[in-house]
């Protein structure tokens, strides 16, 4: 039986490799009004609350249990945050599938959240500080879906923490 963070991080590398963005406009284009619920605008948590409704749902259908706590689906960053901080399920130490936390460069109020992927250069034991993450709405347009590597998780720029479902 595959874990709820399982599921999380294959959505995040199907949506990578399908070399999902924006199109047309900054912030705009059919995909992005998919996971923005028929909005455009910054897209960056719309696209992690999606893969987490998508994930759950496959989990759900694969296993016939529901979760003890999942987060409502959010455009913000911020309330995304808000929602793990007050369910108790930020963690300092980073597991594929979870949701890292960042404010913004230059906008200290906003946020930014991406999708965990792995721990590790080739795994958990192997330079176990490395984190990859995919991230979205980064970058001037056409903003895709993008991967990031950083040497230390808990060095990760304007980093708020790490949430974890389950």
């Amino acid at each position: 039986m595959k874990a709820i963070n399982e599921y999380i991080v294959e959505q995040a590398r199907s949506d990578y490799e399908a070399g999902y963005g924006e199109e047309g406009a900054n912030n705009s284009g059919p995909w992005i009004l998919k996971i923005m619920r028929g909005l455009s605008g910054a897209w960056c948590t719309g696209w992690v609350s999606y893969k987490i409704a998508e994930a759950v749902c496959e989990y759900y259908d694969d296993n016939n249990e529901a979760l003890p706590w999942i987060p409502a689906y959010t455009r913000s960053a911020r309330n995304l945050y808000n929602q793990f901080k007050a369910a108790g399920k930020l963690v300092t130490i980073p597991r594929p599938g979870d949701i890292v936390f960042m404010s913004r460069k230059g906008a200290p109020w906003m946020g930014h959240a991406g999708i965990v992927i792995c721990r590790g250069l080739i795994s958990d034991s192997i330079y176990p500080n490395w984190v990859n993450t995919i991230q979205g709405n980064v970058g001037k347009f056409p903003a895709k879906l993008k991967a990031f590597s950083y040497l230390d998780y808990a060095k990760v720029p304007g980093l708020l923490g790490y949430g974890r479902i389950g």
